[in-house]
């Protein structure tokens, strides 16, 4: 048989504690911390983010993926983005990714996929016929608006992933993070082929320019 009651004192500051009665053992606790609870979120809005992520496969080097808006709704969030060739030539993709394969994941880790892709987007993410130099191939990707929006994760196969954190007043922060929320993948270090082909053409570009200018001493 057990006497049961309960003992209240006032409410002490910060531990650890000590409950201390005569003739017994001193008992030594803690308060675990509350974790502090998720700030509100802004309801809907549109958000300009401008960053660019890269990719680590060799094949789509010079094709970033640049993500310029944010769009929050009551029952979507959309992103517009870009494949932009950076690179000096033109260029095609015979097999690729598209946009359905981007995936949002949201603050405790729910993924999801795209409910709607852009047109330009749905086939694969290079323009029909290819890229010209500089040129990009916009569109739109749509998710279901996530539960847990504070902090967003935008992925996309083989590129880096874009963390976006939101509270109240809006976008917080938008910075390019591994698919974990790491640091991202290194820039690709190009070998003395490349380094040489680069300076060649920068050389013709230059020639090139000075010639249509009328500089003939370039």
């Amino acid at each position: 048989m057990a006497n049961v009651g309960t003992i209240t004192f006032p409410r002490p500051g910060d531990g650890p504690y000590e409950l201390r009665f005569p003739t017994y053992e001193t008992l030594s606790f803690a308060l675990d911390t509350p974790l502090a609870a998720a700030g509100s979120v802004i309801d809907e809005g549109s958000f300009t983010i401008e960053q660019s992520l890269k990719s680590g496969e060799s094949a789509l080097r010079d094709i970033s993926l640049d993500v310029t808006d944010m769009t929050i709704e009551a029952d979507q969030i959309s992103f517009a983005i870009a494949f932009t060739n950076n690179g000096s030539q033109g260029y095609d993709l015979l097999v690729g990714p598209s946009g359905s394969d981007a995936r949002l994941l949201d603050a405790e880790g729910v993924q999801y996929e795209p409910t709607d892709v852009s047109a330009t987007l749905a086939e694969g993410i290079a323009p029909a016929g290819g890229w010209l130099p500089k040129q990009a191939n916009t569109g739109t990707l749509t998710f279901e608006r996530p539960a847990a929006l504070n902090e967003l994760r935008l992925t996309f196969p083989s590129y880096d992933a874009l963390t976006i954190r939101l509270d109240e007043r809006g976008l917080a922060s938008a910075e390019v993070t591994s698919a974990t929320g790491g640091a991202p993948q290194p820039t690709p270090t190009l070998d003395a082929e490349e380094l040489a082909l680069n300076e060649l053409r920068s050389f013709i570009e230059a020639q090139s320019a000075a010639l249509a200018s009328g500089d003939r001493e370039a």
